[in-house]
């Protein structure tokens, strides 16, 4: 297997890994909405979004992603929750969530992926602090052990991805060593584990522990210390105590009306907690939605910036240095230039959309290489010319350069579709 194949299945593994993982982020706002429900949504949310990563990967090993397969994926994915008695908007909003990621996923060329670790701590952290603050202790309690679960489940699950994909690719490597591989997985899994241990059954007995080591040995220093401040902290809560009841003395009495139904109350109570929750799954679409325009935003000013480069400025004093004007070199914009410019640009994006992507900071001739398309001189110097230099290309020049890109894209690309 050469190494453009070997890219072609690190590309879709990638893209599944990817997928998979941005999609089980949603288990922590699933947890918050799933008492009275058929089944819990954020462990289906795991099991749904495995079957349809790894029934994505099959397909799209067959098929090029479309749009319309997308949505069906989507689609198939997020039925399950409204079967369960999941809310309508919230069914909505794991569909449009499942079709931005599969198409950022399978759609587009991503150069970039999201930190799933980082972005993982973060999502935790947010929702367990949320649960401290709005909800009774005791209910807090509980559902804040199932967010730690999560966290556990979830990181664990990118270990074990992470060591299926390495193992699939190196099975296509000519010297990896899977026990290597698996030692360097195993340990990983175990200071888990071991970490796992401490936090729960350990933490507790080594703080009381500590507590009291402390206190025999620096017990006579503590009762010192606190018999000198004991006076001066309770001249302090004395003094606090009298200017709250001075505030109290100071507020006009309330009028209580005792003649008010007690449901009545009880039913502002409930509007109020679902308007609470509510607000924040619209702030959380907010978000969301800002995200994805800054996303588009930032795809946008990209293209803009791949189709300015092609003027073909120099910097005098380097990339760094954003005050100093850029000096433009007077460049050639015969035909066969511009019919060179336009090819290879043409050749490129075929590339990305036949998943032979050009890597960043790759030069033409590295991107070549590492596809096996041969190493055709006369195309690279035609390409630097029109690229770099200031040289004139006449049109046979620039229709030869075209003719070379398509046999390479009538022989390579037609293989992948």
């Amino acid at each position: 297997m050469d190494q453009r194949q070997i890219d072609g299945i690190s590309f879709r593994l990638k893209n599944v890994e990817s997928f998979i993982l941005e999609l089980i982020l949603l288990t922590y706002p699933l947890l918050l909405i799933s008492e009275n429900l058929m089944l819990s949504p954020h462990y289906l949310l795991i099991v749904l979004s495995i079957v349809v990563g790894i029934a994505s990967y099959l397909f799209f090993y067959m098929k090029r992603y479309s749009i319309f397969m997308g949505l069906i994926f989507s689609f198939l994915l997020a039925m399950p929750f409204y079967f369960i008695g999941t809310a309508i908007p919230v069914t909505v909003f794991i569909f449009m969530y499942a079709c931005w990621r599969m198409h950022a996923n399978f759609g587009l060329q991503r150069n970039s992926r999201w930190n799933f670790l980082a972005i993982n701590t973060i999502v935790f952290t947010v929702f367990y602090f949320i649960t401290r603050s709005y909800l009774l202790k005791a209910h807090a309690t509980e559902i804040n052990k199932v967010n730690v679960l999560l966290f556990l489940m979830t990181t664990i699950l990118f270990i074990v991805m992470r060591y299926i994909t390495t193992l699939i690719l190196g099975r296509r490597l000519p010297e990896f060593d899977w026990k290597e591989t698996s030692k360097v997985f195993a340990a990983i899994m175990g200071i888990g584990i071991a970490a796992y241990i401490v936090i729960f059954y350990l933490l507790e007995p080594v703080r009381n522990a500590a507590l009291a080591v402390s206190g025999f040995l620096f017990g006579g220093i503590f009762m010192f210390v606190s018999a000198a401040i004991t006076p001066f902290i309770d001249y302090v809560i004395d003094w606090l105590d009298y200017l709250r009841w001075k505030e109290y003395q100071e507020m006009p009495t309330p009028i209580l009306n005792f003649e008010d139904d007690a449901d009545e109350k009880l039913t502002i109570l409930s509007s109020s907690t679902e308007l609470n929750i509510w607000g924040y799954v619209v702030g959380m679409t907010v978000i969301a939605a800002v995200i994805v325009l800054f996303m588009i935003y930032r795809k946008r000013q990209r293209v803009y910036a791949e189709s300015e480069s092609l003027s073909y400025k120099v910097r005098l004093f380097g990339r760094g240095d954003k005050k100093k004007p850029d000096i433009e070199q007077v460049y050639d914009y015969s035909i066969g230039s511009n019919a060179v410019r336009a090819a290879y640009q043409r050749f490129e994006n075929d590339a990305h959309e036949a998943k032979y992507p050009r890597f960043a900071g790759e030069t033409v001739k590295e991107w070549f290489s590492r596809m096996g398309w041969g190493k055709n001189e006369k195309l690279f110097s035609t390409y630097d010319k029109a690229r770099y230099g200031s040289m004139t290309l006449s049109e046979e020049e620039g229709r030869r350069f075209a003719d070379d890109l398509n046999e390479i894209r009538e022989k390579y690309f037609s293989e992948s579709s």
